[in-house]
């Protein structure tokens, strides 16, 4: 880059765009902190956690052939997420007690 395109914005312009992204971060902050008051004291611990099948299986002490044999017979339903198929803590809590 020669220095004939080069731009220097004068001091007063640099200030008003710091300012303004402090602003901006001041505000995400904020944001953040009301989220986070929202989730409650324990925070992203109730984000659903998604279990694979290979992870039930180890879970609920059953093999994948089994735990599958249950999902075609309606005893355990899984989730799509991504084209994946996945299971949440409560579905695995709901299956055990079953």
């Amino acid at each position: 880059m020669s220095r004939e395109n080069f731009e220097v914005e004068p001091l007063d312009q640099l200030e008003k765009r710091l300012d303004s992204l402090v602003n901006s971060i001041n505000l995400a902050t904020k944001k953040i902190d009301m989220i986070d008051k929202k989730l409650g004291s324990e925070g992203l611990v109730n984000i659903d956690k998604f279990y694979t099948l290979q992870e039930v299986s180890k879970i609920v002490g059953l093999s994948p052939y089994h735990i599958k044999k249950d999902i075609e017979n309606g005893k355990l339903k899984p989730l799509k997420r991504g084209g994946r198929t996945v299971f949440n803590k409560e579905k695995i809590d709901s299956y055990t007690k079953d």
